[in-house]
């Protein structure tokens, strides 16, 4: 039920060290995610080889069309990032404020909206954006505003959760890789047998 752990690096490395492959021991556990941990025991490795193209050949030209179609649409919405620059182009829909944690907005174009400096008073600035599932936008901001209060409160509790996850994080780290260093694993094959 872990879904997909392609992604998680710390993960790839346990089932594919010495210890994983050569050694066939039991590896962990291994943490992931946020609140993730994995004991890894290899049960079959096979070495990496190039399926036949035929087998291939379809996923291979969707994954090629789709990349094209993705650099297209990235060039075409910087050709509209520059012209926003330099004033031939308005945005057809009427803007808002947002904040840095605005859900309504995907982290790439929050990200792009904060990136670009400050804009003067009546000169949009505009970034091209690639989006996560595919295509691209276009980013205009025209005006930016402090938030009131100086701080924003929710900001900093935010903040300071983070450095406390990293903490607790990096203590748990410590704590698995001394359990490591001090376990004694016993087998007893006969309880597996079922």
């Amino acid at each position: 039920g872990g879904g997909d752990l392609s992604g998680e690096k710390s993960l790839i490395e346990a089932a594919f060290s010495d210890e994983a492959l050569v050694q066939r021991r039991v590896v962990g556990p291994v943490a992931f995610g946020s609140e993730g941990f994995a004991v890894i025991k290899v049960l079959d490795h096979q070495k990496p080889q190039i399926p036949p193209l035929a087998a291939i050949r379809d996923a291979v030209l969707t994954a090629y069309v789709t990349e094209e179609a993705d650099a297209l649409a990235l060039a075409a919405a910087k050709g509209v990032a520059e012209k926003v620059m330099k004033g031939e182009f308005r945005a057809p829909v009427a803007g808002r404020f947002v904040d840095r944690r605005d859900p309504s907005l995907a982290a790439p174009q929050r990200k792009a909206a904060f990136d670009v400096a400050r804009p003067a008073a009546g000169r949009p600035l505009a970034a091209a954006v690639k989006n996560e599932a595919g295509g691209a936008s276009v980013v205009i901001v025209e005006e930016s505003r402090p938030v009131a209060g100086g701080v924003d409160s929710a900001l900093k509790a935010l903040r300071m959760q983070s450095q406390q996850v990293g903490i607790a994080q990096g203590m748990l780290g410590a704590y698995l890789r001394d359990l490591r260093a001090k376990a004694e694993v016993t087998k007893h094959p006969e309880v597996f047998t079922n």
